[in-house]
């Protein structure tokens, strides 16, 4: 686990630049979720094989893999064992076959429980136009939720996940990923700046 500090990650989001962060927390380094890189090697494949994805287009982002939540509303907080994992997938296919879906609902969206179809509606103002689908609130009703909802469930419970939620973000392509997490830190950093 990581020993990365909130004045260590502010420092960072005041002195370089955005597309170097993002290269270097969620490309170069180990998460802060993993002892080494070969456990992280490790745990990925297990999870891609489970998924029926390629190793290469999952990422470990957030605070399991900076070790600091990048979430202004959480304030810098550390990774604890209460916190979530989040993976961005990179699949053009499942980002078509999600946003089809989304698109598809119509009057379907009203069966869906009430935080569903405020996350729809989320997609539909902000997420998708990032080339992004989290399917945080959507995955068990999504076609391909049923087979990934218990593989998930199997992995939460695989060290070093510790019982954590695993959540996933969809990507339409790497552009999408890297645009997203670079908008977001931007946003992090004007909150630093007086």
């Amino acid at each position: 686990m990581s020993t990365t500090t909130a004045a260590s990650v502010k420092d960072q989001l005041l002195k370089e630049r955005p597309h170097v962060l993002v290269a270097r927390w969620f490309l170069e380094d180990t998460p802060a979720l993993f002892k080494d890189r070969a456990s992280h090697v490790a745990w990925k494949r297990d999870l891609a094989e489970l998924l029926r994805v390629s190793v290469f287009d999952l990422i470990v982002v957030g605070s399991a893999a900076v070790g600091i939540s990048l979430n202004p509303a959480k304030n810098f907080k550390a990774f604890a064992p209460t916190s979530d994992i989040d993976l961005a997938l990179v699949s053009a296919h499942h980002f078509d076959v999600s946003w089809r879906w989304l698109r598809g609902l119509g009057a379907g969206l009203y069966r869906l429980p009430e935080p569903a179809q405020n996350w729809v509606r989320e997609h539909e103002r902000r997420l998708v136009y990032w080339g992004t689908i989290a399917t945080d609130q959507l995955l068990a009703y999504m076609p391909f939720g049923h087979e990934w909802v218990p593989h998930l469930s199997t992995m939460s419970g695989q060290d070093p996940a510790q019982g954590r939620e695993i959540n996933v973000r969809l990507y339409r392509d790497f552009a999408s990923l890297e645009a997203y997490q670079v908008a977001c830190i931007k946003k992090l950093r004007l909150g630093l700046t007086p």
